[in-house]
């Protein structure tokens, strides 16, 4: 339920996605929005641009495993499509990664339009599809 103003687009390595996780690092460590950023296994992804750094043992035993993020994969972009920005999952560096941070702006100028043409897609799909009409997104 953080806030986001930034998605990610993994440069290198592989990221892991839990969701209904409560924080459990005690280090913040700041990256900036518009380079890149270096997580170390175990590492998690929090709002604000900045990673925790966490034990990936722990993490894993709290929250439910959603999917597997590789190297050129993107994550936190529907955050930035929604109004309340509010993020819905953790995720955890599974190994050491470089991420490239993109910040709301860029996301908008760049980005917005076709990301939000894929989102609006997979809702219609979900709402008229009868295996998944009777759920709520």
């Amino acid at each position: 339920g953080e806030q986001a103003d930034c998605m990610f687009i993994i440069l290198r390595g592989s990221t892991l996605s839990y969701m209904d996780t409560a924080p459990m690092g005690d280090e913040d460590i700041r990256i900036s929005p518009t380079t890149t950023a270096k997580l170390t296994r175990g590492d998690v992804v929090v709002p604000a641009e900045t990673k925790r750094r966490n034990k990936l043992p722990e993490r894993m035993n709290s929250g439910k495993f959603i999917m597997r993020y590789c190297t050129g994969n993107s994550f936190g972009e529907q955050s930035l499509l929604t109004e309340d920005k509010s993020r819905k999952a953790t995720i955890v560096a599974e190994e050491d990664c470089d991420l490239m941070v993109i910040g709301q702006q860029v996301f908008d100028k760049i980005l917005r339009n076709e990301q939000q043409r894929e989102y609006d897609q997979m809702c219609l799909f979900i709402e008229y599809h009868p295996y998944f009409a009777h759920l709520s997104y």
